[in-house]
């Protein structure tokens, strides 16, 4: 009898040295990863870096709400327009409006469906410079109480390195484009050298300065079809 309980003893030690091996092991596989992981150095993120032209590009709201929204709302659509800026040097990152300290340049416009949130490009890439986007409305001036539905955009836009400097900037021969709310891009209207200022008079009728390189020029526009309707040059100097 006192050698069956000394082989139970022993038994019963080595089940338990057993299970204190099988323990430790599992502590090992699966705790000296975990320790490891987290003892070693890791990067912090890394922020998004500048383009391969140098530039870094950010977006931004339209126009008077710049400032505080990055997809400006078309009144009257289910549209929202995004401009896409080139940044020289620093400034902010991703979508972001915030407060700027180097020039920035509008080089694109992005299209956003606020229905679906499906969005395209107005324009092919970034080499652009979009000196003024100008919101044409179907009523003007506004009736009391009644909605003013954008119908269009037009936009002083430079798609050539026209002054052979190799870069596309303000300096550059511009032209006036108009987008259709909902159409699948814009369309060019004139060729200039400036668009020196775009006004709509009613629902029907837009007056576009410019400056050909030797003239200036007054242009009247339908407001339905953007049709040329007169353009006429004007001179500097009285007679």
């Amino acid at each position: 009898m006192a050698d069956d309980n000394r082989f139970f003893r022993w038994l019963g030690r080595i089940n338990s040295i057993l299970f204190f091996l099988g323990a430790a092991c599992l502590i090992l596989f699966a705790g000296v990863p975990a320790l490891i992981w987290t003892m070693a150095p890791r990067e912090a993120p890394a922020a998004p870096q500048p383009a391969s032209d140098g530039y870094t590009y950010e977006f931004a709201g339209l126009g008077e709400t710049a400032g505080s929204t990055v997809i400006t709302h078309l009144d009257g659509t289910d549209e929202g327009i995004a401009t896409l800026q080139r940044v020289a040097r620093g400034g902010s990152y991703g979508l972001s409006s915030g407060g700027r300290s180097y020039d920035v340049d509008i080089v694109n416009l992005l299209a956003v469906d606020l229905k679906t949130m499906k969005n395209r490009w107005l324009f092919h890439g970034v080499k652009h410079d979009i000196e003024g986007v100008y919101q044409v409305r179907e009523l003007v001036p506004v009736p009391q109480n009644a909605a003013d539905p954008v119908t269009a955009l037009l936009m002083d836009v430079a798609d050539a390195d026209t002054n052979g400097d190799g870069k596309i900037t303000s300096a550059d021969r511009h032209a006036l484009y108009v987008y259709r709310i909902g159409s699948s891009k814009p369309v060019k209207l004139v060729d200039a050298v400036l668009v020196s200022g775009v006004q709509q008079l009613d629902g029907e009728r837009i007056v576009v300065t410019y400056y050909d390189g030797k003239t200036d020029h007054a242009v009247l526009l339908s407001a339905k079809d953007f049709r040329v309707v007169a353009d006429t040059p004007l001179s500097a100097t009285p007679k």
